[in-house]
């Protein structure tokens, strides 16, 4: 097999992820971190209904913002209603400026204690330039349209009380993954083993 990747499975407990984007793939990938005690903090324009409740719950902190690129500066994102970039802006200083103001929006700064970032967004530019500018950060990026971009890949997940697996491809064919991490999840279920 080429393009393998190691699993590699890490202590969660507390380690924050910034996720960009509110609809089903975020809420997938939400509901998995959720089982592992991540904090959770996300920045979309709209969120599902469901991501709402977990809100609601306080099991994540959302933040609606409209994210648009602004090519003009090459920067990460305008978060419209939140950052004014005017047309004189340096692009490290429009970049710092968002990064700042999700920082202070959160409570924690971005780029020192954020353990990776999804960028879940129906928009490729968007998702693209997120990547781009959080891995300048030495951040870990998923990128959810486009495998390229990714440090990391989101595996399927199994998981009990006492066993966690996760399961991924080349990307090839997720299908294939999906229907792997259905029979691995009902060993897990069963115990089986």
């Amino acid at each position: 097999m080429t393009d393998r990747h190691f699993p590699l499975f890490i202590p969660s407990e507390g380690k924050k992820v910034l996720i960009f984007g509110g609809g089903s793939i975020a809420l997938r990938r939400i509901k998995t971190l959720l089982n592992y005690g991540f904090e959770l903090y996300a920045v979309s324009r709209s969120f599902c209904e469901e991501i709402e409740i977990l809100e609601n719950e306080n099991r994540i902190m959302t933040h609606r913002a409209e994210l648009a690129l602004n090519t003009a500066h090459d920067a990460i994102i305008s978060l419209k209603g939140q950052i004014e970039d005017t047309p004189d802006t340096h692009n490290d200083e429009s970049r710092e400026s968002c990064l700042e103001k999700l920082s202070e929006i959160f409570g924690y700064d971005i780029t020192a204690e954020t353990f990776f970032v999804l960028s879940c967004l129906s928009e490729r530019e968007t998702n693209k330039r997120i990547g781009e500018v959080f891995k300048s950060k030495d951040i870990l990026v998923n990128v959810c349209d486009k495998r390229d971009e990714c440090d990391f890949f989101f595996p399927a997940i199994a998981v009990s009380d006492s066993i966690s697996a996760g399961v991924t491809g080349t990307g090839s064919n997720h299908s294939e993954v999906r229907r792997a991490a259905a029979r691995i999840r009902e060993v897990v279920e069963k115990k089986d083993y």
